[in-house]
């Protein structure tokens, strides 16, 4: 079985979009008897992530920000229009994987003409996405092509994984009639075989809840500021000696400044996340916009931390949930009694980070995968 993936991510970053590709692509890399990679290249990455068995076709997009605007408004929505077709006649896959439903535009046509079958991964409900983080002078231009493109990909793929439920059912109700027989719910898990060492507890300390994540993103900055104004002195009143930290990459001036004001910790760009992960207890993720699978949770749950989550950022957790290792909430009341209930279902972190490791590993991937791509022949 010869497999093609073509990627939008750029596979060296630390997003949780890049961490989601490298783990489907090592995991189809596992199944498949061959594996081909196109993907997004730029100057002086280092695709450590990746499986060495897997062929690359790096492409590169050297443009002006003035010519990649009009690519963008005239619906040229990805790099890959000129590399792909000559790739996969060169090729002659079985199955061509689009990670992202953007990739897939025009090119899904060209898959099937040429007797693939195709699968597209969906990381998110991405018109929901793009519509809650875009700037306002690019959302029309960006909600008119996702639309086309998301389209595209749902009605024409053999198969449409998402990696949560309630993103298969939004994706299937608005473009496919609610009809959602193409569609798998494949949930995340970690790109490489791997286990969380236990630290120990630091004794003598506050209290310390932690938030991480990418803080540059605009939806989590319009989550996370006003979760600061209104949630943050709810935690104080319960907890008056307790400590929040915030760590993430390129914090705004606005978001250092209300820090400082709250007496909150700021850890701009660190470079090392697990140094910080070890000093905490509770995990936060206050992120109350966009869709698809917050993967900033994992954080959590791999250190066996219990995690306070936003309902919006809860999709694909609903396993933790139910076993009270992650707790939901959608207003101060609930944020309150999630910290009460906290109390009272305190699971060990050994016993958390287990039951992660049962159903968040790279062998889980696999055998996900496994069956998906069998299922095609």
């Amino acid at each position: 079985m010869k497999v093609l993936i073509t990627t939008m991510h750029y596979l060296d970053g630390n997003s949780g979009g890049a961490y989601a590709s490298c783990a489907f692509i090592n995991a189809i890399a596992a199944v498949a008897d061959s594996t081909y990679l196109m993907y997004p290249s730029k100057q002086g990455e280092k695709l450590t992530k990746i499986n060495p068995c897997v062929t690359k076709f790096p492409v590169r997009y050297e443009k002006s920000k003035a010519l990649k605007l009009l690519d963008l408004i005239t619906g040229r929505v990805h790099r890959f229009f000129k590399a792909f077709e000559p790739k996969l006649k060169e090729i002659k896959p079985d199955i061509v994987v689009f990670d992202n439903s953007r990739v897939s535009y025009k090119l899904i046509d060209i898959a099937k003409k040429n007797g693939c079958k195709v699968i597209t991964i969906h990381h998110n409900y991405e018109y929901e996405y793009n519509r809650d983080d875009s700037p306002w002078y690019l959302k029309n231009i960006l909600l008119y092509w996702t639309a086309r493109y998301e389209s595209d990909a749902v009605k024409k793929s053999d198969i449409n994984l998402t990696l949560t439920l309630q993103d298969k059912e939004a994706l299937a109700n608005k473009y496919n009639n609610g009809d959602a027989s193409s569609f798998e719910v494949l949930g995340i898990f970690e790109y490489t075989n791997s286990t969380t060492k236990i630290t120990e507890p630091t004794h003598n300390k506050a209290l310390t809840f932690i938030i991480t994540g990418d803080l540059s993103a605009m939806q989590t900055e319009n989550s996370l500021i006003p979760w600061i104004d209104t949630f943050y002195p709810v935690l104080k009143k319960i907890f008056p000696n307790s400590l929040l930290i915030i760590a993430g990459k390129k914090p705004s001036i606005n978001l250092e400044k209300k820090c400082q004001a709250m007496g909150i910790e700021l850890i701009p760009s660190p470079q090392s996340m697990q140094e910080i992960l070890n000093r905490a207890d509770i995990y936060i993720c206050p992120v109350s916009l966009g869709g698809g699978i917050k993967l900033r949770i994992m954080d959590g749950l791999k250190n066996g931390l219990p995690v306070l989550t936003h309902a919006v950022s809860a999709r694909g957790y609903e396993i933790f949930e139910k076993n009270k290792m992650l707790f939901v909430y959608s207003d101060i009341q609930s944020f309150e009694q999630c910290l009460k209930e906290h109390l009272c279902h305190k699971s060990s972190k050994q016993s958390t980070i287990q039951f992660y490791e049962n159903n968040c590993s790279f062998n889980t991937g696999i055998n996900k995968f496994s069956k998906i791509l069998n299922q095609l022949f």
